[in-house]
C-alpha cells in the first residue's frame, strides 16, 4: 500500500530507492544535420528536436524511464513523458506534455502496481540564435493534475506518480509529478559548435492545493557540456543543482548522455541521472534512488 507521508505541509516520494547500465546501438547516417541548427539538449522537454529551421513547424517527443531498487520489498519504476510543439512564429512555439508513471512493488511471490497520469503542463517558448554559435531558448508554463487529488488529499495514482517521477528525475521537473498548480520559467542557453557549453535554468513556484501544504519555490541551475565527434552524434554530462524552499534542501544529480541525430528530422538519446547527495542520493547506495531514460523524437 502506498501512503501519504508525513511533515507540515509536505508528502514524500520515497527517499529510499538503486543502477543498471543499457547499450545504445548507433547508427550514422548521411546527410544528417549539424549540431548548430538545433539545439542539443539530450531531451525534447529540453529541446532536443527544436530546430531554428523556419520550414519545420511541428515536433513531437517521448522519454521513457526505468528504476529498480530492492529493500524490503522490490520495487520498480516506469515512466513515459510525452510532449509536442507548434510554432506559431518562427521563434516562437506553443509546447504541451503530460507523463504517465508508476510503480510495481513485489515480495514474497505477491506484486501490487499502481499507476497515472501525471500533471498536464501547458506553455511556450521563445528561441533564437545569436550568431554563429549561441543559441537561446526561454519560455513559460503551467502545470495542473486535479485528477491526482481528492478532498484536499493526493490519490494513490498521485503518489505512485510522485514516488516514481521524483525519484528518477530529481526535483528538476516536480512541475509534472508534484501535485498542486505550478508556474516555470525555465532556459536553456548553449555556445559552440563542435565542443558545446549548456545551461539549463529554472524557477519552479509550486502552489499547493493540498489540505497543510505550503508554496515551495524550486529554483534548478544545470550546467553541461556536449561534444559532437561527428555531425550526428554527441556525447555530454550535465550537472542539475535543485534549491527547494519549503524543505530547506538541496539536491545535486549527474546526467551523462549520448545523442543520434538521424536525418534533419529526428533524434535518439539516452541519459543516466545518478543522483550525488540526499535526499535522493547516493545512487548507488542500496535503496537510493537514480534514473535510466531513453528518448525519441522527430520535428516536420
Amino acid at each position: 500500500m502506498l501512503r501519504n507521508s508525513t511533515g507540515p505541509g509536505a508528502w514524500s516520494f520515497g527517499r529510499s530507492l538503486v543502477p543498471t547500465a543499457l547499450g545504445v546501438a548507433l547508427l550514422l547516417s548521411a546527410g544528417a544535420a549539424t549540431a548548430k541548427d538545433r539545439f542539443s539538449a539530450p531531451t525534447g522537454q529540453l529541446g532536443a528536436n527544436l530546430t531554428l529551421d523556419p520550414t519545420q513547424r511541428f515536433r513531437l517527443h517521448t522519454e521513457m524511464s526505468y528504476f529498480t531498487t530492492t529493500a524490503a520489498f522490490t520495487m520498480h519504476g516506469l515512466g513515459w513523458t510525452f510532449g509536442a510543439g507548434i510554432k506559431v512564429a518562427d521563434k516562437v512555439e506553443i509546447e504541451l506534455g503530460v507523463p504517465v508513471e508508476g510503480v510495481i512493488l513485489s515480495s514474497n511471490g505477491s506484486s501490487v502496481d499502481q499507476f497515472g497520469v501525471g500533471n498536464v503542463s501547458i506553455g511556450g517558448n521563445y528561441f533564437t540564435s545569436l550568431g554563429e554559435q549561441l543559441r537561446l531558448k526561454v519560455g513559460g508554463l503551467v502545470a495542473f493534475g486535479p485528477w491526482n487529488q481528492r478532498n484536499g488529499v493526493v490519490t494513490q495514482e498521485g503518489i505512485a506518480v510522485g514516488l516514481a517521477g521524483m525519484s528518477m528525475n530529481g526535483y528538476q521537473d516536480a512541475w509534472l509529478h508534484a501535485p498542486g498548480v505550478h508556474v516555470v520559467v525555465p532556459g536553456r542557453i548553449e555556445y559552440g559548435e563542435e565542443v558545446q557549453a549548456t545551461g539549463d535554468v529554472g524557477l519552479h513556484v509550486a502552489i499547493p492545493t493540498l489540505d497543510g501544504a505550503e508554496t515551495d519555490v524550486i529554483v534548478t541551475v544545470a550546467p553541461g557540456i556536449v561534444y559532437w565527434p561527428a555531425p550526428q552524434f554527441a556525447l555530454g554530462a550535465r550537472l542539475p543543482l535543485q534549491l527547494m524552499t519549503a524543505d530547506d534542501a538541496a539536491q545535486v544529480s549527474l546526467e551523462p548522455f549520448l545523442r543520434l541525430d538521424v536525418a534533419e528530422q529526428a533524434f535518439l538519446s539516452t541519459r543516466f541521472t545518478m543522483h550525488l547527495d540526499e535526499p535522493l542520493g547516493f545512487s548507488f547506495d542500496t535503496g537510493r534512488a537514480w534514473g535510466l531514460h531513453l528518448a525519441f523524437g522527430g520535428s516536420f
